[in-house]
């Protein structure tokens, strides 16, 4: 069975449309997730708690924060999420709940830390 050139051209071109929409869902998906981290983080965390969290990398890191966002953060009002730029290091952010939620819908791994696992007996 022998291949016309424009079945070729044909199928390059497929190929390529293929390749060019992923590319446009990876640069949509990194938008809203910085959209979202932008419009929901709150101010940058100060404090004498060191909140420990895993990395993408599997490296322990961690947010500086007082007591009372440690609370939050224990029973799940708050989350630690990554919030995607354009330099090599990621910045991680606090975030509310429901942005968290927001952000796990779209793309899990962006989510660093959210208990999601609190019953009543533990507050």
């Amino acid at each position: 069975m022998l291949i016309t050139a424009t079945q070729l051209r044909v199928g390059m071109l497929l190929e390529m449309e293929g390749a060019q929409r992923a590319q446009f869902e990876a640069k949509e998906k990194f938008l809203r997730i910085r959209q979202i981290t932008d419009y929901w983080r709150l101010e940058e965390p100060t404090g004498t708690l060191r909140w420990y969290f895993m990395t993408r990398n599997n490296v322990v890191k961690y947010l500086s924060v007082s007591e009372p966002l440690g609370l939050q953060l224990s029973t799940g009002a708050l989350a630690i999420v990554e919030r995607p730029d354009e330099v090599e290091e990621p910045r991680y952010v606090l975030i509310e709940r429901e942005a968290a939620e927001l952000i796990a819908r779209v793309d899990p791994t962006y989510v660093r830390f959210h208990n999601i696992d609190v019953d009543a007996d533990d507050l």
